[in-house]
């Protein structure tokens, strides 16, 4: 599991990363014996050393693209389940309580996407946005079709989303709001869902009473619960999104 990319200088390794006599593979080292320096890829569990090194790279991209595949192949499990198509062909699946976050990496060319683990409370509500119809996400199948919960669940590739688009659908900035949720015809469908919104709503301890107060008509309702669920389901991942580069910042600052 990929916990950071990081740089390390020169001086970093020869001053940090110090060689013992007859250790032969060290990460930092090539065969010559001389400090490698360049971008590095720490695979390991959270709180521990890195189980394995990956680099050096010459930058933070090409180490992503090498230690991911271009981002699709980590952190994820294969399925006990498999899909079934109309015809009656199976094939196996993939799931995971992650997804992929892009960004605008024009500012910054150092920064590349990360995996960001989900709480359930979160997936829970991608998935009402998902059966709603209107969801900022992609994520072709769930696990368990019929009750709320479970893990996402895809054949063809991992569930992505757009940092900036998160954050313009949480802070509800003038254009950026999610449109369905304030477009009347696809907000009343919201409705359909008002016991899988019951659940949702009550583990995020979000009262409904505040959302809907001053509701003049159904309408106006379902567009304050529609627009209400976006949010808080954005909010939720820019959270967990937030706690995980924390971590990765820690960690660079333990192996720098």
């Amino acid at each position: 599991m990929i916990q950071c990319i990081y740089h390390l200088s020169l001086e970093e390794i020869t001053n940090d990363h110090g060689r013992e006599p007859g250790d032969l593979d060290h990460p930092y080292y090539d065969s010559d014996d001389d400090p490698s320096p360049g971008w590095y890829v720490d695979l390991g569990h959270p709180g521990c050393l890195p189980d394995a090194v990956l680099g050096p790279f010459e930058n933070a991209s090409e180490a992503w693209d090498e230690a991911t595949d271009h981002g699709t192949d980590h952190n994820v499990n294969q399925s006990e389940h498999v899909s079934m198509n109309r015809d009656g062909k199976c094939w196996e699946v993939w799931e995971t309580d992650h997804i992929l976050m892009r960004f605008d990496a024009k500012h910054d060319p150092d920064r590349v996407p990360y995996f960001v683990p989900l709480s359930q409370n979160t997936i829970d509500g991608l998935r009402i946005l998902d059966d709603w119809g209107y969801s900022f996400i992609d994520v072709p199948e769930w696990r368990y079709p019929n009750d709320l919960g479970g893990k996402m669940v895809w054949d063809t590739a991992v569930p992505e989303a757009d940092e900036d688009q998160l954050r313009s659908i949480r802070d509800n900035i003038p254009g950026g709001a999610w449109m369905p949720c304030v477009e009347y015809a696809k907000a009343i469908e919201i409705l359909a869902h008002v016991v899988n919104l019951d659940t949702y709503f009550e583990d995020a301890d979000i009262e409904i009473s505040d959302i809907i107060e001053g509701s003049s008509s159904l309408h106006a309702m379902a567009c304050a619960i529609a627009s209400r669920l976006a949010e808080s389901v954005a909010d939720g991942i820019l959270m967990d999104a937030d706690c995980m580069l924390h971590q990765m910042e820690d960690r660079k600052d333990v192996l720098s």
